[in-house]
């Protein structure tokens, strides 16, 4: 034959292909007979035991394996020979004195129903076991902290079923964990509260964000203001398999911010509208009546002889005054449509919606009446006072709230010009102007 021409490959592969491969593997890969002699191991199965092959080939387990790890192959062993693959995780320490995770694979070897030996394949697993014990610790801090962050902290599915709360919301529904795994937001909270938030769960799982507060009414009996955010729960795929829901109790909070708004919108001392508050209702009110051509009145008030009051009782007795004014001119007014508001001293104000000039008089002059026959008690003696009172109706000319209030104003000069406890309105004629206050 022409040396030229070279021989076909070999269409199979035999037992020295087979140990070629072995030699190049970076397991370990080990071969013993049924008697438990070492038959092959190659180059990093030798490296493993920090040995030659040459010092393993031929030699018994009981040569190369000492002690508790004998003992521990000797089930291995018997369950192999008797047909049984195993496969199992351990961790190892090896003679170079590395602790290792290791993978471990016994295969029977079968020669028609006989087996002869076995394989025993070992994979280094420490890298991936490591990752897992680092994601199970990791995972275990964040539900640590989870559990005691001061707020709802819960994992819901696309069917609304809860896959993870914390132990701050177990807490705020008087339930342990366990009961609320697994189950819905029905369940847990009735069909009226799943309802109501169906609309958030749809925009949530369409890959939204939602925030939102609401009022909910806890297992206590206690209604409680939360702010709560609906965040998707994205897969590595991109999809969407539920969403996590983080709510704050912010009852104490909006207590604060209602007080705080109260202070900036209310007179410290008689609880009416003070100055800036009265005036931006009064803008409010003048642009809804222009829109709608409908009347509306303002009336300024005030106490008469009211330093008088002060020189003779002194000023807490005046402030108790002043108190029990503010308090009879709202039990006169409509609730949650008129409003008082202190305008500095002893002057008020009052504001009339849908009120023509002869309504409010009507109005003013109960109030006036009614003003008279209070009595102000302080330290065993009894203060009576009178009031004067001016009126302004919106007209056609009226382009800002301050030509109403002058002309109010106007009006309770000439009250107060006329000899006090009286009402006069701007329709009135005008007394002459004087410091009848």
């Amino acid at each position: 034959m022409d040396p030229a021409i070279q021989q076909p490959p070999p269409t199979y592969i035999d037992g020295s292909h087979l140990r070629a491969i072995a030699d190049y593997l970076p397991s370990p890969v080990y071969y013993c007979d049924r008697s438990l002699t070492y038959r092959y191991v190659n180059p990093a199965g030798a490296a493993w035991h920090d040995r030659e092959a040459a010092d393993i080939v031929d030699r018994h387990v009981s040569e190369v394996m000492v002690g508790d790890q004998l003992k521990l192959l000797k089930d291995r062993h018997d369950a192999v020979l008797s047909g049984e693959p195993l496969r199992f995780e351990e961790t190892r320490k090896f003679s170079d004195g590395a602790t290792r995770r290791v993978q471990t694979e016994y295969v029977p070897h079968r020669v028609g129903a006989e087996i002869v030996g076995f394989f025993v394949m070992l994979t280094d697993v420490s890298e991936r076991y490591n990752a897992e014990i680092a994601a199970r610790d990791a995972a275990e801090q964040l539900r640590m902290i989870a559990d005691a962050v001061p707020a709802q902290i819960a994992l819901i599915d696309r069917d609304r079923r809860y896959v993870m709360v914390n132990e701050t919301t177990a807490k705020w529904f008087a339930k342990e964990k366990e009961e609320i795994i697994g189950r819905t937001v029905a369940d847990i909270f009735g069909e009226e509260f799943a309802k109501r938030t169906a609309a958030s769960a749809v925009d949530v799982i369409s890959g939204k964000r939602v925030d939102y507060q609401s009022e909910f009414t806890f297992p206590d009996g206690v209604s409680r203001t939360l702010d709560s955010t609906y965040i998707p729960s994205v897969r590595d795929d991109g999809a969407i398999d539920g969403y996590f829901v983080l709510a704050y109790d912010i009852t104490e909070f909006k207590h604060v911010e209602n007080q705080l708004r109260l202070l900036a919108t209310t007179d410290f001392l008689t609880g009416v509208s003070n100055r800036r508050r009265f005036l931006e209702v009064c803008d409010e009110e003048l642009a809804r009546a222009r829109r709608y051509k409908h009347p509306f009145s303002i009336v300024m008030g005030d106490i008469d002889h009211f330093k008088a009051v002060n020189d003779k009782y002194g000023h807490d007795a005046g402030d108790e005054v002043l108190k029990n004014f503010a308090q009879v001119a709202q039990s006169a007014l409509r609730e949650g449509i008129d409003l008082v508001g202190r305008m500095g001293g002893e002057e008020f104000a009052l504001l009339l919606p849908e009120t023509s000039m002869e309504k409010a008089r009507s109005v003013v002059d109960r109030l006036r009446k009614n003003v008279e026959k209070t009595v102000t008690e302080v330290d065993g003696k009894s203060i009576g006072v009178t009031c004067s009172f001016g009126i302004a109706e919106l007209s056609p000319a009226t382009v800002a709230i301050d030509s109403m209030m002058k002309r109010a104003d106007l009006a309770l000069y000439a009250a107060k010009s006329a000899g006090r406890n009286t009402v006069k309105s701007a329709d009135d004629s005008e007394a002459p102007l004087s410091s009848a206050r």
